[in-house]
């Protein structure tokens, strides 16, 4: 007797479309050439402090340039020379993303420098000729002699952010503003953590990551009170892990570290 044939016998799953997210944007048309520039760090701690979260820069890329042409995407990253951002930096270059990296300059005085505004500014000119739509994902006030320039150009603006961390000005000079939601942001379990920790006094709870205590966090807090040595920060002769000198909490180095970008680039 020949064998039961089975293979009918068993039914297929029902395919099931993945249904696409329809994220509106005032003024989107298909076909659009877009630029996409991206304020890597106005982006992190507006997340940070506001969410506790992450940017989710792959359904940022997806949501701002659906149905649209993307010629170009670029990500501009501040970063300390004892900060290994090598992974975080494959990640966006595998999505898409162009990487710029800027290295924090501290001054003598112990205060920073570490903004993209004007080279972001000069690359947007440079290939605003080639694009119907300037996408700026930052909520920096610095941006709109950029954005008013555009629009004697004929270039089409939307400005991409947080509205509780986006300067006024900038959301009204440009054709549409665009409020990053929950689906573009991911929780980050630390941020949430710290937030505790802070809320009720404490940070015993995270260890040290090695931070002298005249390091640059420090040097951040004390500005031009510091002492020569501390001055020098992390760059300081013997100022290395191991040699016995003080540390500090990793959330108290974080936070100290915060308090300065905020002060540098929130005047």
């Amino acid at each position: 007797m020949a064998p039961e044939n089975v293979s009918n016998s068993v039914s297929k799953p029902e395919r099931v479309e993945r249904q696409e997210r329809v994220f509106f944007i005032p003024g989107r048309q298909r076909g659009q050439r877009v630029g996409l520039f991206v304020d890597v760090q106005n982006m992190f701690y507006s997340a940070k402090h506001l969410y506790q979260a992450k940017i989710n820069y792959r359904r940022l890329l997806d949501d701002l340039t659906a149905g649209r042409q993307l010629v170009r995407a670029v990500a501009y990253l501040v970063t300390k020379p004892e900060v290994d951002q090598t992974a975080f930096v494959d990640a966006l270059t595998r999505l898409g993303y162009e990487i710029k990296v800027k290295y924090l300059k501290i001054r003598p005085d112990g205060t920073a420098k570490g903004d993209w505004a004007m080279e972001l500014s000069l690359d947007v000119m440079a290939v605003a000729p080639r694009l119907d739509t300037v996408i700026l994902v930052t909520g920096d006030g610095d941006y709109v002699p950029l954005v008013e320039r555009l629009k004697v150009l004929g270039v089409r603006t939307e400005v991409v952010g947080f509205p509780q961390n986006t300067a006024t000005e900038l959301m009204n000079v440009a054709h549409a503003f665009v409020a990053i939601d929950d689906a573009m942001l991911f929780k980050e379990k630390k941020f949430e953590a710290e937030l505790a920790a802070q809320a009720a006094g404490n940070t015993e709870g995270f260890a040290p990551r090695g931070r002298a205590a005249d390091s640059i966090a420090e040097r951040f807090a004390a500005g031009e009170h510091a002492s020569p040595a501390a001055q020098m920060g992390v760059w300081a002769p013997g100022n290395n892990e191991g040699d016995g000198s003080a540390q500090v909490d990793d959330a108290t180095a974080e936070r100290l570290a915060s308090q300065l970008w905020d002060r540098e680039h929130n005047k």
